[in-house]
């Protein structure tokens, strides 16, 4: 159980956040909404303990989180950023590689059939796993990233810009009904949610 009293993070303007309390349960869907530069991606990073709380704080079963103890409870977090890492090698990248690399630090073993199924399942095109991720389109690659943590099976995942898609939609659904808490970013939801915060 996520819990926020009062958070607010910096903004890149070097504003405060619109601040905010709020209980996530399993199986809740929450929407932070707002403008670009309101916060968004910054409160998905304090949550993971990668950004400082400017004021109030975050906690998950009661347990404060904060950027020392932040690898603790990244171990419960599945994390879908808006971008890939600039780490990545320069040469082209296939999807295939890169579902390796997800799964390379997790004891969870990457299992291609268990994820074509869930592919198929959602209407994702099977074919796009052995592509370079130069092939893809952006809301197709952050729909397939979002796929992946249906195979972590972690009890909160954090969505940075979520594809306003069916297939999202979908794969929401079934992260919920697997009992994970997910919380997802936007500029103008179009997303069932059960909880919305607007910064």
């Amino acid at each position: 159980m996520l819990e926020f009293k009062n958070t607010s993070v910096m903004t890149e303007k070097g504003g405060l956040s619109s601040p905010f309390s709020l209980v996530v349960d399993p199986g809740d869907v929450v929407c932070l909404c707002g403008p670009s530069g309101s916060g968004k991606s910054r409160l998905l990073l304090a949550m993971m303990g990668l950004e400082p709380v400017a004021q109030g704080f975050i906690t998950l079963d009661g347990e404060l989180i904060t950027p020392g103890a932040g690898a603790y409870f990244r171990k419960m977090i599945a994390y879908v950023p808006q971008r890939l890492p600039q780490s990545l090698p320069q040469d082209p990248v296939k999807l295939s590689e890169l579902y390796s690399m997800a799964f390379a630090s997790s004891r969870e073993k990457p299992d291609k059939g268990k994820l074509l199924e869930k592919w198929q399942h959602v209407g994702i095109d099977k074919s796009l796993f052995d592509k370079t991720l130069d092939k893809i389109n952006a809301v197709d690659l952050r729909t397939i990233l979002l796929s992946f943590t249906l195979l972590q099976r972690r009890p909160i995942v954090l969505i940075d810009g979520v594809p306003q898609v069916m297939q999202a939609a979908m794969i929401i659904r079934e992260l919920v009904s697997m009992g994970s808490e997910v919380i997802y970013t936007c500029r103008e939801n179009k997303h069932e949610c059960n909880k919305l915060v607007n910064l």
